[in-house]
């Protein structure tokens, strides 16, 4: 059975004296930042962030004093580049291995993950499931083989069960781009 915990924020006016107020989208994402574990906190603030909810510096003004410098280091991982849950989870395993990937790079075309020559492509089945995303996704593929980058594909499978570090490392390795810790 799942927990339901309840929040009380000081200070909600209703908006409609007939409906239960509702807080600010800043005081939901501050409640996540330290009610839920890091990661999840992570996944909302990246996407919050890039759908332009809240910016960081607005949360910043809200985490001030020695309590939440561990909500200001969480913010600080947080990417709006990040466009999909996915890469936000890809991202988040390699950074705790030590990595620090590259998020949303240009090569021409946006690639989810860059370390080096290795490009970490996050492939949910949802945005990649029909034959012309396939082809699309073996044309980008070829495009980067030829300038010398090396695609590595993860299913979200492989990523939801975080399997990430486990297939990223060793060809990372192999390719000179692991950083030793």
């Amino acid at each position: 059975m799942g927990r339901v915990v309840v929040h009380r924020i000081e200070g909600l006016a209703p908006q409609d004296p007939l409906k239960p107020p509702v807080a600010d989208p800043e005081s939901v994402l501050l409640t996540v930042m330290r009610c839920a574990d890091e990661l999840d906190a992570l996944i909302a603030l990246d996407a919050a962030l890039r759908i332009g909810l809240v910016d960081k510096t607005m949360l910043l003004t809200r985490l001030m004093g020695p309590r939440n410098g561990r909500l200001r280091s969480l913010l600080g991982r947080a990417d709006p580049r990040a466009r999909s849950l996915l890469e936000t989870i890809a991202r988040y395993d390699l950074q705790e291995a030590g990595q620090e990937p590259e998020v949303a790079a240009d090569l021409g075309f946006e690639v989810d993950l860059l370390m080096g020559r290795l490009v970490i492509e996050t492939d949910g089945y949802a945005y990649h499931g029909d034959r012309d995303s396939w082809e699309n996704d073996r044309r980008r593929d070829q495009s980067l083989l030829r300038r010398g980058y090396v695609p590595l594909r993860l299913t979200s499978a492989q990523v939801l069960s975080r399997q990430t570090v486990q297939l990223v490392e060793p060809v990372a390795r192999r390719l000179g781009c692991w950083r030793e810790n």
